[in-house]
């Protein structure tokens, strides 16, 4: 491992056990999903390609997968990533 060199066995580690434990990883190939480590009815999202893929796991373990088209709704998100589920729920209430 010549080009972790400068990284410390407990980052490597660190590094590591983040990209097991988390439910959605995106890269160059796409969106990797690990729906075992999905929480229940939690709503989960990622980026991928300027887009919002919203993920959510029901209570019969079911996968539930959104893609965002409103570019609005996407730059709204994009610019609070941690209001997600809020912004969402405002959008929705506007479409009623």
């Amino acid at each position: 491992m010549k080009t972790l060199d400068f990284l410390s066995s407990i980052e490597i580690e660190n590094i590591v056990t983040t990209a097991l434990e988390n439910p959605i990883i995106t890269n160059s190939e796409g969106i990797k999903l690990n729906i075992e480590n999905m929480t229940v009815d939690k709503i989960y999202h990622c980026v991928y390609n300027n887009k919002i893929f919203i993920f959510y796991k029901d209570q019969a373990e079911c996968l539930h997968c959104y893609e965002i088209g409103d570019q609005k709704l996407c730059e709204e998100i994009l610019k609070n990533p941690d209001d997600c589920e809020k912004i969402l729920e405002s959008y929705g209430k506007k479409l009623d």
